[in-house]
């Protein structure tokens, strides 16, 4: 059995019971919205994040292609993207909240025509 990373040979029974502490406080810290006690922390700065993306190989290698033409890091390239896409989405809504506002501050200036009732029994008076 290989050592850990304290030197403490460690049996698959108590890897299992760390390893369901730590599911244990992680789930009970989420829950609570609060960091867990000597559970996962992330080793990334407060102002990076992390994401895993799926998208097909051959779409995932011209999407790298891209970033390195642009001398990109793919993190780098992908965060900008994601500030892209919160502006464009901010300027729809935007579009969409002024419609809104348009349709009601601007009622439609054209008036449909008055329906007109239609008598069965009418006879024009030439085929009388």
């Amino acid at each position: 059995m290989p050592p850990s990373r304290t030197g403490v040979v460690l049996s698959s029974s108590s890897c299992r019971r760390v390893a369901r502490k730590h599911l244990v406080a992680f789930h009970k810290a989420s829950e609570a919205n609060t960091p867990p006690q000597g559970g996962i922390v992330s080793s990334l700065p407060d102002d990076q994040h992390m994401a895993r993306v799926t998208i097909p190989e051959e779409q995932w290698l011209e999407f790298r292609a891209m970033a390195i033409r642009e001398r990109r890091s793919v993190a780098a390239y992908l965060g900008r993207l994601g500030e892209k896409e919160i502006g464009r989405m901010a300027q729809v809504e935007e579009r969409r909240s002024q419609r809104e506002l348009d349709k009601t501050n601007n009622p439609p200036t054209h008036v449909l025509a008055p329906k007109i009732e239609v008598d069965d029994d009418w006879v024009p008076p030439w085929e009388t």
